[in-house]
């Protein structure tokens, strides 16, 4: 009987099998695998981030364009029925639920608020996404 105990004292577990050296090899960054320098890779890192700031801009300064467009410089008239603090409150709440995402509504409402929307009832709409972090 201690023969067979030793032996399954021998056999190799799951998390033994995946702390391995094969756990190790899988590196997560895609940039670590490229064939160059580490100083190349951290240029090309902050090139990314500078990019994905500038898209981020870019896309924010499109949704205020859009949104005046579509409400043919007619914001301020279209969201009066916001201007009541449980309404914003509610408006926010739907577009954070619908969004499922807090920073997408800000950053949606901070374009609204470029293309003519009223800053007190923007403040209304941010309101919600705020108050259901705390």
């Amino acid at each position: 009987m201690s023969g067979s105990g030793s032996t399954l004292a021998q056999r190799p577990t799951e998390k033994d099998a995946q702390s391995g050296p094969e756990k190790d090899e899988q590196t997560p960054n895609i940039l670590a695998r490229l064939p160059v320098s580490e100083r190349t890779r951290n240029v090309l890192e902050w090139f990314l981030v500078t990019f994905g700031i500038y898209v981020l801009i870019t896309a924010v300064g499109w949704i205020g364009d859009g949104f005046s467009a579509a409400t043919g410089g007619r914001a301020e008239e279209l969201f009066s029925v916001a201007e009541n603090p449980f309404v914003g409150l509610a408006i926010g709440i739907l577009a954070t639920v619908l969004t499922q995402s807090s920073s997408t509504t800000a950053s949606i409402v901070v374009g609204m608020v470029a293309g003519g929307l009223p800053l007190g009832t923007a403040i209304l709409i941010l309101m919600a996404p705020t108050s259901a972090r705390l």
